[in-house]
């Protein structure tokens, strides 16, 4: 063999290693991130399940807060009705009373605090049925990621050849060293 043939092979070598290394490094990277899909969608999983079980109860708090809402509506005129019977069978003379004063005040107090208190309570309906909005957009989100997700091809097939261009080095069959650019079909097999 010649010194001029050493060379040539030697850079062959290093080739095939150099070339070796970056595939195995991005079939380690592909598992990893794999690895992090798999993570992350048992996590989504878990949440959805979490989701889920929140909406149940949601529903069943704004079931509830609904039916007091129809009974306070109906039972609040029957109260405002008295507050009126009441303040206009008071007696003239007494309107001045510190005692009468003190009721009305108390009933003017509670009125203005059933106000605020309605307001409230039609200021949070409002924002539930935002968060269900929100809700609703967020799992359109989730699957179609989810569908983006499941629809990403796999890892190559072993059985699927590689084709490639390439140079070979090596020795003839009296040992003199040569040089070829060829064609290549490969399989590749994980070890």
């Amino acid at each position: 063999m010649s010194r001029r043939g050493i060379p040539t092979i030697a850079l062959a070598v290093v080739a095939v290693v150099a070339l070796s290394s970056v595939g195995r490094c991005y079939s380690g990277q592909r598992a990893e991130w794999e690895q992090r899909i798999a993570s992350v969608e048992a996590f989504a999983d878990f949440q959805e399940e979490v989701a889920r079980e929140a909406e149940v109860l949601a529903t069943t708090y704004q079931n509830r807060a609904d039916s007091l809402a129809v009974a306070i509506e109906n039972t609040a005129p029957i109260i405002r009705d008295r507050i009126v019977t009441v303040r206009g069978n008071t007696p003239e003379d007494l309107l001045d009373h510190p005692v009468i004063i003190v009721r009305d005040s108390i009933i003017d107090d509670l009125l203005d605090e059933s106000a605020d208190w309605k307001s409230a309570f039609d200021t949070e309906r409002q924002a539930a049925v935002q968060l269900r909005v929100a809700l609703k957009a967020m799992r359109v989100s989730r699957d179609s990621l989810r569908t983006v997700l499941d629809a990403r091809p796999g890892q190559r097939p072993w059985w699927i050849p590689r084709f490639g261009v390439g140079v070979a080095a090596g020795l003839d069959g009296t040992l003199a060293p040569r040089t070829i650019v060829g064609m290549t079909l490969s399989w590749e097999l994980s070890l």
